[in-house]
């Protein structure tokens, strides 16, 4: 058995040690035609939502931010990302900590912010934080 291992052992070794070459490069090749422009057209904010900003709606507290950013085409074809400031540190909406969780949907000029607690308590009134929204629209 010992003999076996030692045989296998020693056929990897030299066949790792004899099958490695040096790389070399190959010839440079023909220059590509230019790419188009990106697909999308992005536009950013940052906005600071004050705790009083916050209406409690029965277990769940919720906000609006306003922009006429978020049209039928970014609802249709685009994208929205918020970012909520925590320590210093930006985090992608939805984001949870303990059982508090905060996220975003949009609406025709709006983006809606719902805080909730995910077992049904209503949590205390968010605090005030700093927002970064980034709406990512095709472009035509």
């Amino acid at each position: 058995m010992k003999l076996k291992f030692s045989l296998f052992v020693l056929t990897s070794v030299f066949l790792v040690i004899t099958s490695c070459k040096k790389y070399e490069a190959g010839p440079k090749g023909d220059t590509g035609a230019a790419g188009t422009a990106g697909n999308l057209v992005t536009k950013q904010f940052s906005i600071t939502l004050d705790s009083s900003s916050w209406s409690k709606n029965e277990f769940v507290w919720e906000n609006e931010i306003f922009t006429e950013f978020i049209t039928p085409t970014v609802i249709q074809k685009g994208e929205v990302k918020v970012y909520l400031s925590v320590d210093n540190q930006w985090w992608v909406l939805p984001y949870g900590k303990d059982y508090i969780f905060t996220q975003a949907s949009m609406e025709l000029g709006k983006i809606k912010l719902l805080n909730e607690h995910i077992h049904g308590g209503v949590p205390n009134r968010p605090e005030t934080n700093q927002y970064r929204v980034v709406v990512m629209t095709p472009a035509d």
